[in-house]
């Protein structure tokens, strides 16, 4: 007989549902309850309040006699399901062959360093910055550490710093510095010798260098490196600009075709207007007489 699964999940979600409304029915009855018992011992309403209180507690004992059967009804429900077929084991571990097994390395954790009341570290301030500190007090728990620092470059600046925020002084010593250029004073390695191995400086066989100096002296001395051609060709381009220069007319400079008068009250005139410069008028005033006047 086959077993209908889809009808078991429905009934299953189903409890659930009633399971989860009952519990929120529950948590909701035991607030009322403390509520009730707050203002039965403040004296307020007594007697209204001792009946709540006995309705409160008859539905509460209602709820959790029913929450029971419901959880024994979803466990059988669970059980009536069918059980999923196992998958048969494999026949080997292919992780386990000799020519597939990996050789992991196991990396170990890093110990936590341990500070003491009193060391020098360098401890992060608010910046996120390291500054030299020291250690003022140790507090928290072993697993969960909290230190009480103060800045040495800064005074009266104190602060609590967990184990993170802590590191040891970086010394200058630790710091890589650049290979330098080897120096030319450097003095030949002294001669060390033991039972078995004798060592000295190198040396060099005098009557070779005799003969190397011998043949430097012997060396047919380089020729000059040839010139690049083409300075010919410069000089004759030099020498066309110059006569083209040279046989340009010469042009005049122009004359300004405007003129002006030598007084300050003059005006500008300009060269082939047709007219000559005008002159300015005097200003003269005008006197009137009469014929008898003149007698």
């Amino acid at each position: 007989m086959e077993v209908d699964t889809k009808a078991i999940y429905k009934d299953i979600a189903k409890v659930k549902k009633e399971i989860t409304k009952l519990e929120a029915d529950i948590e909701e009855w035991t607030t009322q309850r403390s509520v009730v018992l707050n203002l039965i011992e403040r004296g307020i309403e007594v007697e209204e309040n001792h009946y709540l209180l006995g309705e409160v507690e008859k539905t509460l004992a209602e709820y959790n006699a029913t929450l029971p059967s419901l959880r024994l009804d979803l466990t059988t429900l669970e059980a009536s399901l069918p059980k999923k077929p196992e998958l048969p084991a494999p026949k080997f571990d292919p992780e386990k062959h000799p020519l597939l097994k990996k050789n992991v390395e196991k990396v170990e954790p890093a110990k936590p360093i341990i500070y003491s009341t009193g060391d020098l570290i360098e401890a992060q301030w608010t910046d996120k910055q390291w500054y030299t500190a020291k250690i003022l007090m140790t507090l928290g728990s072993a697993s969960n550490p909290q230190y009480k620092v103060r800045f040495l470059d800064y005074k009266d600046a104190d602060m609590t710093v967990d184990r993170g925020a802590l590191r040891p002084v970086q010394s200058e010593g630790k710091k890589r510095k650049a290979d330098g250029p080897p120096s030319q004073s450097q003095t030949m390695q002294t001669t060390t010798s033991s039972a078995l191995v004798i060592s000295g400086p190198v040396s060099m066989n005098p009557s070779a260098q005799v003969t190397k100096e011998a043949a430097k002296d012997s060396e047919v001395p380089q020729k000059n490196k040839r010139k690049v051609g083409g300075e010919k060709a410069l000089e004759r381009k030099k020498a066309n600009w110059q006569n083209f220069t040279r046989s340009n007319k010469k042009v005049n400079n122009k004359e300004s075709m405007f003129r002006s008068g030598t007084s300050i009250n003059s005006k500008v005139g300009f060269t082939g207007s047709g007219a000559g410069m005008t002159e300015i008028r005097k200003r003269v005033r005008p006197t009137y007489k009469t014929e008898g006047d003149t007698e």
